[in-house]
């Protein structure tokens, strides 16, 4: 990932210093977006991702994280959530995507995923008349 860093010294001089990573070019990552139905396809709140991968020695690795798990004023997430892979020479075996809506858990899975991929979640708002 490339960085802006911005910075002030003791005299009050701002200054910027830009980092762009050319070592690792095979570096993969995982965007994933969940959007609402209702909300005109705004971010939801606490969506939670899970996915397993192989490392480049064969191992099996567990990651996951959720998506904007805090809403209270001015709080400072992204409305994604964004996953580094690291090296790897395979793809995402298992992703899994788990949400509340309407009082009901809902849970949906993929497999296989491409690394480096953007991911958009639509939930489906099967509301029951009660």
């Amino acid at each position: 990932m490339d960085l802006i860093i911005e910075n002030k010294d003791e005299n009050g001089k701002i200054g910027l210093r830009f980092f762009y990573n050319y070592f690792l070019e095979d570096v993969f990552r995982l965007k994933t977006l969940g959007v609402d139905n209702e909300n005109y396809g705004m971010s939801r709140i606490g969506v939670n991702y899970q996915f397993i991968f192989t490392t480049l020695d064969g191992d099996k690795e567990v990651n996951g994280g959720s998506q904007m798990f805090q809403n209270g004023y001015q709080a400072l997430q992204l409305p994604y959530s964004f996953f580094g892979i690291g090296r790897s020479n395979n793809y995402i075996e298992h992703l899994t995507v788990a949400y509340s809506l309407f009082k009901e858990d809902q849970k949906k899975e993929w497999s296989p995923i491409i690394p480096n991929s953007q991911i958009i979640i639509q939930a489906h708002n099967e509301q029951s008349d009660e």
